[in-house]
């Protein structure tokens, strides 16, 4: 296979970089299917709100920052070591390898930063004309050529309360033209929270709000998917330890702005983590989602069908074997003159990111490996592709820097099937930089080419001198990455934003678009 030859345009919010390794396949082995046919229990949503983006404050930075809570201790065990290749890594701007591995027609633009809160969560949606960033309880909106039209504040769009909430989710919708987001909205204490659904078809106008589902606990990491006739949400009861909800919404109720729209919920459910709802970019009747269970050699496929208000609403389940996983070591940053930076959180083992189209699933998350040069585990990507139409595991790979840490990924493809992966990476020579990676023809081979498109500027560290009040010992980072399609480009480019390091209590996130 080819290395990654990019043309680029790179609009940015805030700063990152760009890679290009190797990937080896490993099982191909699958499971039997489960025959079970999982039904669950009506749960109609409920217009609340309908508030114009237009009016809404700015957000404001705070000064004391938050840092997200560790729900349950990740644990990490022996690296996997087969089926492991490297990154090799070029700058956007630096010599080319090779004639065909020059990237141009590039720009940038500076996005939205620290905000008070820690990790930025970075998401993002991209229309025909309007490019949108979440971070945290922050919005930005630019256009493709990377003016900003709009920023303002998630927590007074979903609760009417400034400075609230945490956890955004959004996806553009190319059949309906709308954007859907999700967000929970909480107290400070965690005691109760509400998911909340917006859509909107035009994000600097009219959004309109839906109660999904109140709890008086906290509801945490809300997960979005979209195909042709529903929507998909999944959230962790009590944090990471589950168990798990998960709601397919009637998709036509949302976008007529109904007050009231049917929608079917599943759970709660200890046995299947971490739910993730594939953002769906071509037409099907089923709308699909993937788990993985926490240091699992499992990967379980979910299948639903039926519309809820229309036809009865219910899943099957096919799961495959893959290399079992295990949560990731901290990621290495250069030292401050003569003192040791403190390593950044990589999280866990979940899968972060899910795709599919045209029959094929792609999923992502982090990994601990090894590769046979190296001298140390390091964070990796986890990398899956699932044949839907096949019932097929087609590639388990792990992607890994040697040297170095690789985290957060999230996944696209195009419209040539090419397979886009967005992540940061991190080492002790490297400050944390925002990274794409591109497979053509979403063939990973022995090979896979990369670009740093945005090279941090400095190494993060939120606990000595302490920046939050009460100091804390979690040099936080993360939780997520975004790739989306380029619906501009007829889907033969994508963008992407990461978190890239800054120096001490700061972080950046960098959009980037590119064209293959």
């Amino acid at each position: 296979m080819r290395n990654l030859f990019v043309r680029v345009t790179v609009l940015v919010a805030g700063f990152g970089m760009l890679a290009g390794g190797l990937l080896v396949a490993t099982g191909q082995a699958q499971g039997p299917a489960r025959a079970a046919v999982h039904v669950g229990r009506s749960h109609s949503i409920h217009l609340v709100r309908r508030v114009n983006a237009g009016r809404l404050p700015a957000p404001t930075h705070q000064t004391v920052i938050n840092v997200e809570p560790e729900e349950t201790a990740p644990v990490t065990r022996a690296p996997r070591t087969t089926g492991v290749v490297p990154l090799v890594q070029k700058k956007i701007g630096a010599p080319a390898a090779d004639a065909g591995a020059a990237a141009v027609e590039r720009s940038s633009v500076a996005g939205l930063s620290l905000n008070g809160h820690m990790p930025p969560d970075t998401q993002l949606a991209v229309s025909p004309s309007r490019v949108v960033e979440f971070v945290n309880d922050s919005a930005e909106v630019l256009d493709h050529s990377g003016t900003v039209l709009k920023t303002f504040d998630l927590g007074t769009l979903f609760s009417g309360k400034a400075n609230t909430g945490t956890d955004p989710k959004i996806v553009y919708d190319s059949s309906s033209k709308d954007f859907f987001a999700s967000y929970i909205s909480k107290f400070s204490d965690d005691s109760a929270s509400t998911v909340e659904l917006a859509v909107t078809s035009d994000p600097t106008g009219n959004w309109f709000i839906y109660d999904v589902n109140d709890e008086k606990i906290l509801q945490d990491q809300p997960k979005l998917g979209v195909s042709s006739d529903k929507l998909t949400m999944s959230w962790n009861d009590h944090g990471n330890s589950g168990p798990e909800e998960y709601i397919v919404i009637q998709k036509a109720g949302v976008v007529a702005h109904a007050g009231t729209v049917p929608g079917t919920i599943f759970g709660p459910d200890s046995s299947r983590l971490n739910i993730v709802p594939a953002v769906q970019l071509s037409a099907s009747s089923t709308a699909f989602a993937v788990y993985h269970n926490y240091t699992s050699n499992k990967v379980g496929l979910l299948s639903f069908t039926g519309v809820p208000g229309i036809s009865p609403t219910s899943f099957t389940e096919r799961d495959f074997t893959i290399a079992s996983t295990s949560a990731p070591p901290g990621a290495g940053q250069p030292p401050v003159g003569m003192t040791s930076s403190p390593v950044l959180e990589t999280g866990d083992d979940r899968l972060e990111s899910t795709v599919w189209s045209n029959g094929t699933l792609w999923t992502a998350g982090n990994d601990v490996c090894r590769f046979k040069t190296d001298r140390a585990s390091r964070s990796c990507l986890r990398v899956i592709k699932i044949s839907t139409a096949q019932q097929a595991l087609e590639r388990d790979v792990d992607i890994t820097m040697v040297g170095g840490d690789v985290m957060y990924p999230s996944v696209v493809t195009d419209a040539r099937s090419d397979i886009w992966i967005a992540f940061s990476s991190s080492s002790t020579s490297q400050f944390a930089s925002a990274e794409v990676a591109e497979a053509p023809g979403g063939t990973i081979g022995a090979t896979i080419g990369a670009i740093i498109y945005k090279t941090g500027t400095g190494s993060i560290n939120i606990v000595s001198p302490p920046c939050t009040t009460p100091p804390t010992t979690r040099n936080r980072f993360g939780d997520y990455s975004a790739a989306v399609i380029d619906p501009a480009r007829k889907e033969l480019g994508i963008w992407t934003a990461e978190e890239f390091g800054v120096s001490g209590c700061n972080w950046g996130t960098q959009l980037g678009a590119f064209t293959p």
